[in-house]
């Protein structure tokens, strides 16, 4: 009898160690996150021979087949279609508009302007475009300084905020959303107001890309301002600035277009879940595959490998899949490798309207995009100077839907890596709008909670110069270790993560009391 009971005891000491899921990973997990695994992984994908991984190109998706093989190994299960790994984007293309065929008037009389000197022009849309509409303009990108309704269907006029380029587009980017049809930026002779110009020109100059179904054809427009003022008189041009209203008259834009198919994917797969009540939620992680391909030679290399951006997440985020298949948390995990981020967020943008997995089956995606490069001691490089160090990273958006997840986030840290977290650029005033520059904002954009770790920029960003011989391949253990612990710990709450901020959060507590 004393046996049976004690076989009992021990049989059920089994079963509850079975079903005590940890909190946080076992050593296990995190010894597999390996330096020279990570480091072999990104000499390959961000060699010459991957000539940059554009998403345009063939280079992608060898790149996409060598990360599939990776997921398959470590058991992940494919998540495309007959268990393929891979989310084509369907009926989506590569457009450029003929520089001939551009045309700008007003009030029916063309205008007398020369295109890449007087003015410049960038579209995503995939067809002929001729808009003709009054002009509003806008004080602000602030919605409380103009009048949503009286936006509709006009173009928008607008001067440079003194933001950044990056800053000055996510603004033009929101009034294209609240409803404008285009938007035109007066550009004045300053520094910042020319380097948007240029920003712009350089956009338009290049291949865009977009989804057929869309049927995109807004415009952003830059307009040097004598250009400008000959369709608004002097003193309408010096009153400008006093408040958000319609001018007079009708704009009118004209352009044709080339499209051609691209076939391009996201890498998809996914890991179950041990807890039976909890597998049906996912915790994803991201990070983007493509690069910005073969370009304008630089000391004579034409091959921007993209070793940091975002070579660096990417074999981070293999390291992170295998880890966790050597002890599934409760709920499963969601791993996605993004193309086209280069292109405008693109393949998560796809993935975020075309989700394989329900959205409101995802507790949480944390992204890593750029987390190999780190700022050492007596770097003087002006274009460094927000470089973190090698015990450092941004973490941005952590709080910004849900408070709970910026404080799971921090305890992890404490109690694991204890790197310092710096949280500069998730200021929502970030004139740097970083926040909206990676694959994360799709899911953001759909209510989905996400942190986004980010190194920062540096003198080798978005040049050929971005080679492996640069990467600090501890920092991108220790970031995808972090990263991996946050999603670990996710996966083994009970409960889902609470939506809300901190001031939604005090809010309720307030209102309990």
């Amino acid at each position: 009898m004393k046996r049976y009971i004690s076989a009992l005891v021990f049989l059920f000491i089994i079963l509850l160690t079975a079903c005590a899921k940890k909190e946080l990973p076992s050593d296990a997990v995190f010894n597999a996150i390996d330096v020279n695994e990570i480091k072999a992984n990104l000499t390959y994908l961000a060699s010459d021979e991957m000539r940059g991984r554009d998403a345009f190109s063939e280079d992608i998706l060898r790149a996409g087949e060598y990360i599939a093989d990776k997921l398959k190994s470590y058991g992940y299960t494919g998540l495309g279609p007959n268990g393929s790994y891979f989310q084509d984007l369907e009926d989506f293309a590569s457009n450029k508009y003929i520089p001939s065929s551009l045309e700008i008037g007003y009030n029916g009389k063309s205008l007398r302007a020369k295109l890449g000197t007087d003015w410049v022009a960038f579209s995503r849309a995939q067809y002929a475009t001729d808009t003709k509409a009054q002009l509003y303009y806008v004080q602000s990108g602030n919605e409380n300084e103009y009048d949503a309704e009286m936006l509709k269907g006009k173009i928008a006029v607008m001067k440079p905020s003194g933001a950044n380029a990056f800053g000055n587009y996510r603004i033009a980017r929101n009034l294209i959303r609240a409803g404008a049809k285009s938007v035109i930026w007066v550009i004045s002779k300053s520094e910042d107001d020319q380097n948007l110009f240029n920003l712009i020109n350089n956009f338009g100059s290049r291949p865009a890309s977009g989804f057929g179904s869309e049927g995109e054809s807004q415009f952003y427009i830059a307009i040097k301002e004598k250009t400008f003022a000959t369709i608004l008189k002097a003193e309408k041009m010096r009153s400008l600035g006093s408040e958000s209203k319609v001018l007079s008259g009708e704009f009118s834009f004209s352009a044709k277009n080339e499209s051609t198919p691209i076939h391009t994917r996201n890498v998809v797969a996914m890991l179950k879940g041990t807890d039976p009540n909890l597998n049906d939620q996912y915790v994803g992680y991201g990070a983007h595959y493509d690069h910005v391909g073969v370009g304008r030679a630089i000391n004579g290399d034409s091959i921007y490998n993209g070793a940091d951006d975002d070579g660096s997440g990417t074999v981070g985020l293999l390291a992170i899949a295998k880890s966790i298949a050597q002890d599934p948390p409760a709920r499963s995990t969601f791993i996605i490798f993004h193309t086209a981020e280069e292109k405008g967020l693109l393949g998560s943008k796809y993935y975020a309207d075309h989700p394989i997995i329900p959205l409101e089956k995802m507790v949480t995606v944390l992204n890593i995009d750029m987390i190999g490069r780190s700022k050492m001691e007596g770097d003087t490089v002006k274009a460094n100077a927000e470089l973190t160090g090698p015990n450092e990273i941004y973490l941005i958006g952590a709080d910004r839907i849900s408070q709970q997840l910026h404080d799971v986030s921090e305890m992890v840290n404490s109690k694991t890596l204890k790197m310092d977290l710096n949280y500069k650029y998730n200021a929502p005033d970030d004139p740097n709008s970083f926040y909206t520059r990676s694959d994360h904002y799709m899911y953001a954009e759909k209510g989905i909670p996400i942190i986004f770790y980010f190194n920062g920029t540096h003198e080798d960003y978005h040049r050929p110069s971005d080679e492996v011989e640069k990467i600090d391949f501890n920092k991108i253990k220790k970031v995808a270790s972090l990263a991996m612990a946050t999603g670990y710990y996710v996966s083994n709450m009970p409960q889902r993560l609470k939506i809300g901020t901190k001031l939604e959060q005090d809010g309720k507590d307030a209102k309990a009391e």
